[in-house]
């Protein structure tokens, strides 16, 4: 899918979407089947996140299994809205944001709970240069 395909209809346009979405995150489960910062493992509850959003990616990047993580709908969230990141060694970055409040009830972690992958790096670095604490 890129983004100078015509398309003959909105319809079509948005089955292609759908199958890149699709394939992104049967790329995450291969790589990492499981909530990347508590280690969860239940497909149903598990959000394939891109961590450089899919608005600033480049088309290949898009479906780049390292533009991701899966992640439980907290943490995606939290992560989406930039409230938390992770550092090169798989730390847990958090907004000034998060109260303590905030931070207590959502139990989260110091650590990502698998380590990062030098591919994820760029992806990684990007989303708490332009994301995180914004």
């Amino acid at each position: 899918f890129t983004a100078n395909q015509n398309f003959t209809s909105e319809a079509e346009r948005l089955v292609m979407i759908r199958l890149t979405q699709y394939k992104f995150r049967k790329k995450l489960f291969d790589l990492h089947p499981y909530c990347a910062v508590t280690g969860y493992k239940n497909p149903q509850l598990l959000t394939a996140s891109h961590i450089k959003p899919w608005a600033k990616c480049e088309n290949e990047e898009r479906n780049d299994e390292y533009n991701g993580l899966l992640l439980i709908p907290n943490f995606d969230r939290l992560f989406d809205q930039g409230l938390i990141s992770f550092d090169q060694s798989g730390n847990t970055l958090l907004s000034s944001q998060l109260t303590y409040v905030d931070k207590e009830f959502l139990k989260i972690p110091s650590k990502a709970y698998f380590g990062f992958h030098s591919k994820h790096q760029y992806y990684l670095e990007f989303h708490r240069d332009t994301i995180f604490g914004k």
